[in-house]
């Protein structure tokens, strides 16, 4: 039954899809989340009866539909051919990029894309399309690495309870800005260096405070606010963002 896609038909006539997920077993309380492709995700409690995420579904009827509705709002993502001079973000900018002649010979990612006046120069192994991704997606996880390495050696410091550097790992993912699971390791999307360098930090504290509590209870918002007081703007802003973002 679960992560079966389910449908749930209101009195109006309006049907919601959603997906239905078990939790770890560290999981107390019922999630429902609207995820910025307009998906809705029901996770329940190792526990809980199949049947509560009908109930929280039937409660949330109104609420679902207005993010729903917002999410389709929003801006839709950009059809990229990677091409000389298409416009291509970067930590909240957009820049040209400009395809130099391909070169197959070993070379630094840092040789082999950079940035100049506004522009990212890319060396391709190839002169097609797919290369041309493939260099400027590595390019991309490389900065990310270094993004998330600044933004820990920043906060790290001001977290007490944070005794050891946790665990991270990056993904490129269309449905989540993060993760982190019952051993403690945080993933976070890759594609958060394409927007500006707040939208990361905001990620990696709301993961870290999963490190805190394992869930998304109001002690766990506690533990968000103490950590960064006006997160929900910079939640909401982030997925305004997605559909942009999430281009590649």
């Amino acid at each position: 039954m679960y992560n079966t896609p389910v449908s749930y038909k209101l009195s109006s006539g309006e049907v919601i899809n959603y997906t239905v997920i078990q939790g770890s077993q560290k999981r107390k309380h019922i999630d429902l989340q609207v995820t910025f492709k307009g998906q809705i995700i029901v996770t329940l409690p190792p526990q809980s009866p199949y049947t509560h995420a009908q109930e929280v579904i039937k409660q949330k009827a109104q609420w679902i539909t207005r993010h729903v509705n917002e999410v389709q709002k929003k801006i839709q993502p950009v059809s990229l051919s990677y091409c000389h001079n298409e416009m291509h973000l970067y930590q909240g900018q957009w820049f040209q990029i400009k395809i130099n002649a391909p070169n197959k010979s070993p070379m630094s990612i840092d040789k082999r894309v950079y940035i100049l006046n506004k522009n990212i120069y890319i060396q391709p192994r190839e002169n097609t399309p797919e290369s041309i991704k493939k260099t400027l997606s590595t390019w991309y996880k490389h900065k990310a690495k270094k993004a998330i390495a600044d933004q820990l050696s920043i906060i790290q410091p001001k977290i007490l309870w944070l005794k050891k550097t946790p665990k991270l790992n990056l993904r490129w993912m269309q449905k989540r800005w993060g993760s982190c699971n019952e051993n403690g390791v945080i993933t976070i999307n890759t594609h958060l260096v394409k927007a500006p360098s707040i939208f990361l930090q905001y990620v990696i504290l709301h993961e870290i405070s999963h490190l805190k509590e394992y869930n998304h209870s109001p002690k766990f918002y506690t533990i968000l606010s103490r950590l960064m007081p006006n997160w929900k703007p910079i939640s909401l802003e982030l997925d305004d963002m997605s559909q942009l973002i999430l281009s590649i």
